[in-house]
């Protein structure tokens, strides 16, 4: 007498389908969710770099007498370990500390190892001040001339909560009346990236400000602190 031997139960090919499908759309609906958890720390590690930016400048300013520094178009390189920063950017190789610190987290996701790779994707706005001619100008041309680097007075600012030191952009130092024109123009650095600076975390910038607190700001304050700047606001105006 022969036994019957149990049947293997399996999925059937209609089965697998409706599960493959089922996982796609799963995956259709988290996507957007874990696109927007990567693009939140991207802002956050990026805010962090500008904070401690806030604190190599202020370092710096209590052994200057309140005064931070300013590339112009001398010979410093804010990526080499000849800048005025590096003793104050902790142990280690101040060239990659640095390199890793003025390059937004977003445009570096192609770059696991910063080591050799010279990004520049935040600006220190160049102030304005009183011109001694009356009216207000750019505060290298007032005190040492376009073309120079130069030490600028935080201290002597009259709101420095409001007076932006840094802020997310295409590269390198920029008047502050092209605050727009520079956050929302493509980035000129070798990535590759062509993300416009005020679409990298939304409609908006990270910023550093004069009292050394770092935070997200949107397009509309980016465009007020330029048309503040340019005309003179007591934001932007020092205490001479």
């Amino acid at each position: 007498m022969r036994h019957k031997q149990p049947r293997k139960k399996a999925f059937t090919l209609i089965e697998l389908l409706v599960v493959i499908a089922i996982i796609g759309i799963l995956a259709a609906m988290l996507l957007p969710a874990l696109n927007k958890a990567r693009s939140s720390a991207y802002k956050a590690r990026c805010l962090a770099n500008e904070k401690q930016w806030g604190i190599a400048y202020n370092l710096y300013a209590d052994d200057y007498n309140g005064s931070i520094y300013y590339l112009g178009q001398g010979s410093i390189n804010f990526d080499d370990n000849d800048s005025p920063y590096c003793r104050y950017l902790g142990a280690g190789n101040c060239s990659r500390r640095m390199r890793t610190m003025r390059t937004c987290p977003y445009v570096a996701r192609k770059y696991g190892d910063m080591t050799g790779v010279s990004l520049h994707t935040y600006s220190m706005p160049i102030p304005y001040g009183a011109s001694p001619r009356g009216g207000f100008a750019p505060y290298d041309t007032i005190i040492q001339g376009a073309s120079q680097d130069l030490s600028f007075p935080v201290k002597n600012c009259l709101k420095p909560a409001d007076y932006l030191l840094l802020i997310d952009s295409g590269g390198h130092t920029m008047h502050c009346t092209d605050l727009t024109t520079g956050t929302s123009g493509n980035n000129s650095i070798p990535s590759g990236d062509d993300t416009p600076a005020n679409q990298r975390h939304g409609n908006g910038c990270n910023a550093l400000f004069g009292d050394y607190h770092a935070e997200y700001i949107p397009q509309s304050s980016i465009n007020q602190h330029a048309a503040n700047c340019g005309n003179g606001d007591i934001w932007f105006a020092l205490n001479f």
